[in-house]
Protein backbone atom coordinates (compact mmCIF):
# COMPACT_ATOMS: atom_id res chain seq x y z
CA UNK A 1 0.00 0.00 0.00
CA UNK A 2 2.67 2.88 0.90
CA UNK A 3 5.10 1.25 -2.41
CA UNK A 4 2.01 1.96 -5.09
CA UNK A 5 4.32 3.39 -7.93
CA UNK A 6 7.17 0.79 -7.27
CA UNK A 7 5.28 -2.27 -6.32
CA UNK A 8 6.32 -4.14 -9.21
CA UNK A 9 10.26 -2.98 -9.36
CA UNK A 10 13.22 -3.13 -7.14
CA UNK A 11 14.93 -0.01 -9.13
CA UNK A 12 13.72 2.27 -5.72
CA UNK A 13 15.03 0.02 -3.25
CA UNK A 14 18.02 1.99 -2.32
CA UNK A 15 15.85 5.23 -2.38
CA UNK A 16 13.45 3.03 0.28
CA UNK A 17 16.71 2.47 2.46
CA UNK A 18 18.26 5.70 2.42
CA UNK A 19 15.11 7.43 3.29
CA UNK A 20 14.74 5.13 6.44
CA UNK A 21 18.02 6.05 7.75
CA UNK A 22 17.42 9.53 7.06
CA UNK A 23 14.14 9.00 9.44
CA UNK A 24 16.87 8.07 11.65
CA UNK A 25 18.75 10.67 11.99
CA UNK A 26 21.64 9.00 9.20
CA UNK A 27 22.29 11.26 6.02
CA UNK A 28 24.96 10.96 3.37
CA UNK A 29 27.84 8.80 3.18
CA UNK A 30 26.82 7.20 6.87
CA UNK A 31 24.57 5.26 5.07
CA UNK A 32 25.56 2.67 2.30
CA UNK A 33 23.65 0.32 -0.32
CA UNK A 34 25.05 -2.50 -2.28
CA UNK A 35 22.82 -5.12 -4.75
CA UNK A 36 24.34 -7.65 -6.34
CA UNK A 37 24.24 -7.42 -10.13
CA UNK A 38 22.82 -10.93 -12.13
CA UNK A 39 25.09 -13.10 -12.70
CA UNK A 40 27.82 -11.01 -11.33
CA UNK A 41 30.73 -12.86 -9.96
CA UNK A 42 31.10 -13.43 -5.76
CA UNK A 43 34.16 -12.45 -5.60
CA UNK A 44 33.55 -8.93 -7.67
CA UNK A 45 30.26 -8.76 -5.53
CA UNK A 46 32.22 -8.64 -2.05
CA UNK A 47 34.90 -6.46 -3.33
CA UNK A 48 32.07 -3.54 -4.19
CA UNK A 49 30.66 -4.23 -0.51
CA UNK A 50 33.65 -4.09 1.48
CA UNK A 51 34.89 -0.71 -0.70
CA UNK A 52 31.18 0.60 0.86
CA UNK A 53 32.39 -0.67 4.73
CA UNK A 54 35.91 0.63 4.68
CA UNK A 55 34.96 4.39 3.83
CA UNK A 56 34.88 5.62 7.04
CA UNK A 57 31.89 7.38 7.02
CA UNK A 58 29.36 4.52 6.75
CA UNK A 59 27.33 3.54 9.79
CA UNK A 60 24.87 1.35 8.34
CA UNK A 61 25.19 -0.73 5.12
CA UNK A 62 22.42 -2.51 2.99
CA UNK A 63 23.69 -5.27 1.45
CA UNK A 64 21.60 -7.78 -1.02
CA UNK A 65 23.09 -11.13 -1.99
CA UNK A 66 20.80 -12.14 -5.23
CA UNK A 67 22.53 -15.30 -5.76
CA UNK A 68 20.05 -17.53 -4.03
CA UNK A 69 17.01 -16.28 -5.58
CA UNK A 70 19.09 -16.08 -8.89
CA UNK A 71 19.86 -19.92 -8.71
CA UNK A 72 15.74 -20.42 -7.45
CA UNK A 73 14.45 -19.19 -10.59
CA UNK A 74 16.64 -21.34 -12.49
CA UNK A 75 15.61 -24.88 -10.92
CA UNK A 76 13.93 -27.23 -12.57
CA UNK A 77 14.29 -30.31 -10.01
CA UNK A 78 12.38 -29.02 -7.28
CA UNK A 79 13.42 -28.62 -3.76
CA UNK A 80 15.99 -31.18 -3.63
CA UNK A 81 17.84 -29.18 -6.28
CA UNK A 82 17.84 -26.05 -4.98
CA UNK A 83 18.68 -27.14 -1.57
CA UNK A 84 22.00 -28.81 -3.57
CA UNK A 85 22.47 -25.50 -5.72
CA UNK A 86 22.71 -23.65 -2.23
CA UNK A 87 24.96 -25.86 -0.80
CA UNK A 88 27.14 -26.24 -3.48
CA UNK A 89 27.56 -22.37 -3.44
CA UNK A 90 27.90 -21.85 0.54
CA UNK A 91 30.57 -24.27 0.28
CA UNK A 92 32.53 -22.30 -1.88
CA UNK A 93 32.62 -19.69 1.10
CA UNK A 94 31.85 -16.06 -0.63
CA UNK A 95 29.14 -15.57 1.73
CA UNK A 96 31.44 -16.67 4.64
CA UNK A 97 33.89 -14.42 3.50
CA UNK A 98 31.65 -11.49 3.12
CA UNK A 99 29.75 -11.90 6.76
CA UNK A 100 33.59 -12.62 8.36
CA UNK A 101 34.95 -9.50 6.65
CA UNK A 102 31.79 -7.23 7.84
CA UNK A 103 32.78 -8.58 11.31
CA UNK A 104 35.95 -7.66 11.15
CA UNK A 105 35.06 -3.79 10.22
CA UNK A 106 33.39 -4.03 13.22
CA UNK A 107 29.65 -4.22 11.98
CA UNK A 108 26.56 -6.00 13.08
CA UNK A 109 25.67 -7.91 10.86
CA UNK A 110 22.00 -9.26 10.67
CA UNK A 111 20.91 -11.71 7.62
CA UNK A 112 17.03 -11.92 6.54
CA UNK A 113 15.39 -12.85 3.48
CA UNK A 114 12.41 -10.97 1.59
CA UNK A 115 10.48 -14.08 0.95
CA UNK A 116 10.82 -17.98 1.19
CA UNK A 117 10.25 -20.64 -1.65
CA UNK A 118 7.87 -23.53 -1.74
CA UNK A 119 8.09 -26.82 -4.21
CA UNK A 120 4.47 -26.95 -6.09
CA UNK A 121 2.87 -28.60 -8.89
CA UNK A 122 1.29 -27.15 -12.03
CA UNK A 123 -2.34 -26.89 -12.59
CA UNK A 124 -2.34 -24.66 -15.89
CA UNK A 125 -1.17 -21.39 -16.74
CA UNK A 126 -3.95 -18.88 -17.20
CA UNK A 127 -4.21 -17.49 -20.89
CA UNK A 128 -4.48 -13.81 -20.57
CA UNK A 129 -1.43 -12.51 -22.33
CA UNK A 130 -0.27 -9.54 -21.55
CA UNK A 131 -3.67 -8.54 -19.48
CA UNK A 132 -1.89 -9.57 -16.43
CA UNK A 133 -0.13 -6.90 -14.63
CA UNK A 134 2.26 -9.51 -12.84
CA UNK A 135 2.66 -13.25 -13.75
CA UNK A 136 4.28 -15.63 -11.74
CA UNK A 137 4.16 -19.50 -11.01
CA UNK A 138 2.38 -18.49 -7.47
CA UNK A 139 0.36 -15.54 -8.05
CA UNK A 140 -1.29 -13.71 -11.40
CA UNK A 141 -2.16 -9.90 -10.31
CA UNK A 142 -4.97 -8.16 -12.41
CA UNK A 143 -5.99 -4.72 -12.12
CA UNK A 144 -9.66 -5.83 -13.54
CA UNK A 145 -12.17 -7.16 -11.33
CA UNK A 146 -14.07 -8.61 -13.68
CA UNK A 147 -10.52 -10.02 -15.68
CA UNK A 148 -9.99 -11.55 -12.66
CA UNK A 149 -13.03 -12.97 -12.18
CA UNK A 150 -12.97 -14.54 -15.74
CA UNK A 151 -9.89 -16.64 -14.76
CA UNK A 152 -11.04 -17.75 -10.99
CA UNK A 153 -13.27 -19.23 -12.66
CA UNK A 154 -11.89 -21.24 -14.93
CA UNK A 155 -9.23 -22.53 -12.02
CA UNK A 156 -11.18 -24.23 -9.52
CA UNK A 157 -9.76 -23.26 -6.21
CA UNK A 158 -8.39 -20.55 -6.94
CA UNK A 159 -8.28 -17.84 -4.04
CA UNK A 160 -9.08 -14.15 -5.33
CA UNK A 161 -7.43 -12.05 -2.39
CA UNK A 162 -8.04 -9.34 -0.67
CA UNK A 163 -6.46 -6.08 -1.59
CA UNK A 164 -6.10 -5.33 2.73
CA UNK A 165 -2.69 -3.52 2.51
CA UNK A 166 -2.55 -3.65 -1.24
CA UNK A 167 -2.97 -0.90 -3.76
CA UNK A 168 -6.90 -0.85 -4.88
CA UNK A 169 -6.06 -1.96 -8.22
CA UNK A 170 -3.42 -4.79 -7.62
CA UNK A 171 -5.65 -7.43 -6.96
CA UNK A 172 -3.98 -11.14 -7.20
CA UNK A 173 -5.11 -14.57 -7.66
CA UNK A 174 -3.73 -17.18 -5.80
CA UNK A 175 -3.14 -21.25 -6.43
CA UNK A 176 -4.53 -22.93 -3.88
CA UNK A 177 -2.28 -25.22 -1.33
CA UNK A 178 1.32 -26.37 -3.57
CA UNK A 179 -0.29 -25.50 -6.78
CA UNK A 180 0.92 -23.40 -9.37
CA UNK A 181 0.15 -21.43 -12.61
CA UNK A 182 2.42 -23.57 -14.56
CA UNK A 183 1.73 -26.44 -17.09
CA UNK A 184 -0.64 -29.36 -15.57
CA UNK A 185 2.06 -31.45 -13.32
CA UNK A 186 5.54 -29.82 -13.89
CA UNK A 187 7.24 -29.02 -10.68
CA UNK A 188 8.82 -26.29 -9.50
CA UNK A 189 10.65 -23.77 -6.75
CA UNK A 190 8.96 -20.68 -6.57
CA UNK A 191 6.94 -17.50 -4.07
CA UNK A 192 4.87 -14.91 -4.38
CA UNK A 193 2.02 -16.95 -2.70
CA UNK A 194 0.67 -17.18 0.91
CA UNK A 195 2.17 -20.41 2.43
CA UNK A 196 4.63 -20.46 5.64
CA UNK A 197 7.16 -21.20 3.45
CA UNK A 198 6.58 -18.41 1.39
CA UNK A 199 5.46 -15.68 3.82
CA UNK A 200 8.23 -16.56 7.02
CA UNK A 201 11.63 -15.47 6.49
CA UNK A 202 14.77 -15.58 8.69
CA UNK A 203 16.34 -12.85 10.68
CA UNK A 204 19.43 -13.80 12.15
CA UNK A 205 22.42 -11.91 14.39
CA UNK A 206 25.71 -13.40 13.28
CA UNK A 207 28.02 -12.90 16.08
CA UNK A 208 31.87 -13.78 16.34
CA UNK A 209 32.56 -16.78 18.87
CA UNK A 210 34.15 -15.73 22.23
Amino acid sequence: LFFAQSIGTTQKESQHWTRYWDDQGLRGRAVAYVAERESEDDAVFNARVFEAAEQSQCKVLGVVVGRVDEMMHGVVTGMGGMHSSVGQWARRGHFRSLVKGLLSLRFDVFVTSDHGNIEATGMGRPNVGAIAETRGDRVFVFSSVHTRSNVHKHFPGSIAWSTIGLPNEYLPLLPPGTRAFIHEGKRTVGHGGISLEEVIVPFVRIMEAT
